[in-house]
């Protein structure tokens, strides 16, 4: 997974609003860019990744303008978001020039905690949706991981419903592992910290 390192001048000259923000990276992008963007699906993506390619990541400050400008796109940025933690979105041979690599699947510390922070300021329920049906038919383990692991970073007791569906698509013969149920546990004690409404009404009655 490439994360994208730059200038970020034109970030810091873009409009004080987060919608000033999200217009400026339009803006920015190379005509031939915008003549190749024939869809909203491929404009939002265009969006995103221009937010992360005008990350300077040695200077802090960026970091909160950048969570706004992400924010501004709304929860139909989810699955951009969730391709770039797979690795589907932003690693094509067009995508060349990048500053360095992260492993966004691990949860690097830069680029997923900024990817979770976007995804904890939308509502729980729509992102959870959007989520499920970003994850392709027949989608490899790895990326359910990504999914499950996401879940957990946001989830509340309204998302329980999407998470144990999540779990139904993994097959049979991997839920067995001790590997995986720890994974799944994990993530499932996260929401349940965050949120214990399920568990109250669920398991203890009240």
């Amino acid at each position: 997974m490439r994360v994208w390192g730059g200038s970020w001048a034109a970030l810091v000259l873009a409009a004080e609003s987060s919608a000033g923000l999200v217009a400026s990276f339009d803006a920015a992008q190379p005509a031939a860019s915008a003549a190749s963007v024939r869809t909203p699906e491929d404009r939002l993506e265009a969006q995103v990744l221009a937010i992360f390619r005008s990350i300077d990541w040695s200077q802090p400050p960026s970091r909160p303008a950048a969570l706004e400008a992400l924010v501004a796109l709304g929860p139909g940025a989810t699955p951009v978001l969730f391709g770039m933690c797979t690795g589907r979105v932003g690693t094509s041979p067009a995508d060349a020039a990048v500053a360095d690599e992260v492993s966004l699947p691990l949860f690097d510390q830069r680029s997923s905690e900024l990817i979770v922070a976007a995804l904890r300021r939308w509502p729980p329920r729509e992102v959870a949706r959007r989520l499920l049906e970003a994850l392709p038919s027949g989608a490899p383990l790895d990326e359910h991981w990504v999914a499950i692991r996401l879940l957990g970073e946001f989830g509340t007791a309204n998302t329980l419903p999407p998470f144990f569906d999540l779990i139904a698509r993994v097959e049979r013969v991997h839920l067995v592992r001790p590997f995986v149920r720890e994974r799944i546990q994990t993530a499932l004690l996260e929401i349940l910290a965050r949120d214990p409404r399920w568990y109250e009404r669920n398991v203890m009655g009240t």
